[in-house]
């Protein structure tokens, strides 16, 4: 409808996109075809893919999760292995990447999965998460096997993915976009994400989505 009153289209995806097969009216779908969308327009289109996303107002609830239950007193029980690779973008260096590749004239589809601090692993995560919330808190940690027969990776568990499940490998992969500088520490991201969690606002923006509770997860696994 705009047709040529744009000079450039660009459209924030997702890596689950490449996994989209056949039509359908599912996420992965529906973002496949929206990046067609934007290839339509010719030399005008630029499509950048994301892995995870976290950072201040993340409404998924995702990290906040986790800095809650670091923050509760209560034992925390987190799944997998503390060194389970992680990769992810703080929202405000995907911002940033995004708009200097808007200003380069970058065509094309390109993938941002993570910043150089942004690769990590769950238990760096977790314990940056600690410090973030000053409450530094032991961890049972329930291997894969245990709790893939009685939960839904990502579902029941917030950032829990099998490492030997295909989703795993979507959200491993490394993307073709390399920031500027190291990116946001693990601490900076889990700290303002905090910050923003405890004012008043941020309680209804965050989705109850249902997640669910450590001493529930302890009980699956016989922790």
């Amino acid at each position: 409808m705009l047709g040529n009153a744009i000079g450039r289209y660009c459209y924030v995806s997702t890596v689950v996109a490449s996994t989209a097969t056949g039509d359908g009216d599912h996420y992965a779908a529906r973002k496949r075809d929206a990046e067609r969308f934007v290839h339509r327009c010719g030399q005008r289109g630029l499509v950048v893919r994301l892995g995870l996303v976290l950072g201040p107002r993340e409404y998924c609830g995702r990290l906040p999760y986790w800095l809650q239950n670091l923050a509760s007193g209560l034992p925390v029980v987190a799944p997998g292995r503390p060194g389970r690779p992680i990769r992810y973008v703080d929202v405000r260096d995907a911002a940033e990447t995004i708009l200097a590749l808007a200003a380069q004239d970058c065509l094309g589809t390109r993938s941002l999965t993570s910043t150089p601090a942004g690769s990590a692993t769950f238990g760096a995560l977790l314990a940056a998460g600690a410090s973030a919330v000053g409450c530094s808190r032991p961890i049972t940690w329930v291997a894969d096997d245990v709790l893939h027969p009685h939960c839904t990776p990502w579902t029941d568990i917030p950032l829990w993915i099998p490492e030997n499940g295909m989703d795993f490998d979507i959200y491993a992969q490394e993307g073709d976009v390399v920031p500027e500088g190291l990116g946001r520490t693990g601490l900076q991201t889990a700290a303002d994400t905090w910050d923003w969690l405890t004012r008043p606002s941020a309680v209804a923006a965050v989705e109850q989505r249902g997640w669910l509770s450590p001493a529930q997860v302890a009980a699956l696994a016989g922790a």
